[in-house]
């Protein structure tokens, strides 16, 4: 792997890919992901995040970070050893509250594994990313190499429905401008296709009550909830729901099997 895999990771979203052939096309080859993105704008880069997050940190912190990548740049012909430094990089700075350092070390790591459980780790990093701040920048850069992750995890594991559920999400947590709805209308046609999934009824449910669609969320979610009763997010997010609409006996049922 070359320094600039490690240093200097350029990110880009497919959005021309995804807009015009939708979630049954993910399972494309990642060549022809790669081939997308590489037509698409850059937003920021890793550096540029690294600069400015060091400029901030303190000479304790700093140097233990300088000390980890004095060995990953040690370690690049050792796989295993590299892997190790990248993976005490990715936990470091997720500790120091920049989940999107964190992601681009995951994605290093990914981009050495290159499997759905290392896309998946990824991906679901920088989703972290995007709950956690509202910097437009730093948005855009996790919400462009979360979808990449996933849409690579979809590459590697076609038939796993939650990837897809959690690509789905990366376009809720930071919508499309071109494409606002474009999550919500993956997930109603993960729905179709899924009638008895669960997690995707939870997800739909869970946006339903976002949106102040406390009715539509309570259907969906007593669904879930038939389905996998011991989930305990469904049943407070239906205490939540039935709390709304002033039902609190069935607010407190639900409140009961959220909290045992």
């Amino acid at each position: 792997m070359g320094k600039n895999q490690l240093i200097a990771l350029s990110v880009s979203i497919a959005a021309i890919l995804v807009f015009y052939f939708g979630c049954d096309n993910l399972s494309q080859s990642q060549q022809e992901i790669s081939q997308t993105r590489s037509r698409n704008l850059q937003v920021t880069d890793i550096q540029n995040l690294l600069n400015e997050a060091k400029a901030s940190m303190s000479e304790t912190s700093l140097g233990e970070i300088s000390v980890m990548e004095s060995l990953l740049r040690t370690n690049q012909k050792d796989t295993t050893a590299m892997i190790e430094t990248l993976e005490k990089l990715s936990a470091s700075w997720f500790q120091s509250g920049r989940a999107d350092i964190a992601g681009h070390y995951a994605k290093v790591i990914a981009e050495i594994k290159n499997d759905a459980k290392s896309w998946e780790i990824t991906g679901t990093t920088f989703i972290l990313c995007l709950q956690k701040t509202q910097e437009k920048k730093i948005r855009q850069f996790c919400s462009q190499n979360a979808v990449t992750a996933f849409e690579n995890a979809v590459a590697e594991e076609p038939d796993n429905i939650a990837h897809r559920i959690n690509l789905a999400l990366c376009y809720v947590e930071e919508p499309q401008a071109d494409n606002p709805m474009r999550g919500i209308l993956m997930l109603r046609d993960l729905q179709e296709k899924n009638p008895d999934n669960p997690s995707v009824l939870y997800q739909l449910g869970r946006l339903a009550v976002m949106t102040g669609q406390y009715q539509k969320a309570i259907e969906r979610l007593e669904a879930a909830f038939e389905l996998n009763p011991n989930d305990k997010r469904i049943s407070c997010l239906l205490s939540e729901s039935y709390k709304q609409i002033g039902d609190l006996t069935k607010s407190n049922d639900f409140a009961e099997k959220c909290n045992n």
